[in-house]
Formats: C-alpha cells, structure tokens, sequence
C-alpha cells in the first residue's frame, strides 16, 4: 500500500491498465501454448470451399478475428502501459506516454509479423478421410498390398499439407515418393492407386 501513495495520478493510471492486459496476456499465451485455444472436432469444411478462416484439419480451427483483435490490443496495452510506466521515472509524463504508445506499437507489429511467418510454415495435420476422397497425394510411409497393413500418404488442400493413413487394394508395394489417387475411404483409412503417368 506504501508503493501505491508514492505513485503519480499517471503512473496510478498505467499500472491499472498494465495489470489486467498482462493478465489477458498471459492468458492468451497459456492457452496457445497448451492447444486449449482451438475446437477439438471434426471439420465440415469441404476442400474446395473457399478459405474463410477455418482449417480443414479434425482438431484445429482458426482463432476467430474478435480473438485476434483481443490479443493486439492486450499487446499494445500491456507492453504500453509497462513501458511508459518505467519511462516515468526518467523522464516527464508526456514523454513516458510517448514512448508507451511507440512500444505498444511496436509489440503489435511483431505480433502480426509473426503471425504472417507462421502462415507461410506448411501445416501439418490429420484430415477426415472423406475429405481426401478424389485428391492426389504423395507416400510417405510405404503402402503394402492388399490391405496388409496401411501406410500413409500426404496431400496439399488449400496451401496446407495433411497426413492420411492408406491402404491399397493392389499386389505390389507402394514405395515411398510414389504419387498416388485416393479412390476409397475404408473407415478410418483412404484407399489409394499410383497414379497413371
């Protein structure tokens, strides 16, 4: 309570902004770090449908834009207000607001930048065999005949890269690198053929 009556009105103001978005901050980071931000569930997207924001991925689903919003402000707030809150004690009020608001600027910034990088990186994920049926694909885990055993292929939807366990109905082995056509769904597997060259 000594600290609180030698702060400034400003200074009173800052640590009261900075508090709760460090807090939202945290919060954000927790989740992320730990999954608990996306929808564990099956997608009900289709392929070809026009990218609106959500993955076709079984577990993952983009944040929403009211999520991304919330993020850049408590970004801006909290590395503001902590910022500017230490600016106060070398400098004049206004200055220290300044250098606030160029701070909070700035870690959004960084925000969106790593935000851009991240979605140029290839996703890597499971996909809902049903949403693979028709695509081509590439092996990579060999695929043995007959539905000894399934191996796994991985096709691109949308610029996103996703893994499916395959089975084949032929009598030879499909070798790693192979292209292939997925023509079947067998329950949890797709079933594929090399494509013709």
């Amino acid at each position: 309570m000594q600290l609180w009556e030698t702060l400034t009105v400003f200074q009173r103001v800052l640590l009261i902004m900075a508090l709760p978005f460090s807090v939202l901050m945290g919060i954000h980071f927790m989740l992320s770090l730990f999954g608990r931000s996306n929808f564990f569930e099956y997608s009900d997207i289709v392929p070809d449908a026009a990218d609106n924001g959500q993955n076709l991925d079984r577990g993952v689903r983009a944040p929403g834009r009211f999520t991304g919003l919330l993020r850049a402000v408590s970004a801006f707030f909290a590395v503001g207000s902590w910022t500017a809150l230490a600016l106060t004690m070398y400098t004049k009020s206004l200055w220290a607001a300044l250098g606030g608001i160029a701070a909070g600027g700035l870690a959004v910034g960084v925000m969106v930048l790593m935000i851009r990088l991240a979605e140029k990186i290839k996703v890597y994920g499971k996909i809902s065999p049903e949403l693979a049926l028709g695509h081509s694909a590439e092996v990579t885990i060999h695929v043995p005949p007959r539905r000894l055993a399934p191996g796994q292929v991985t096709l691109e939807i949308n610029g996103r890269s996703y893994d499916v366990d395959a089975v084949s109905d032929g009598d030879v082995f499909i070798t790693l690198g192979t292209k292939v056509k997925i023509v079947g769904v067998s329950g949890e597997w797709v079933v594929v053929e090399p494509e013709k060259e």
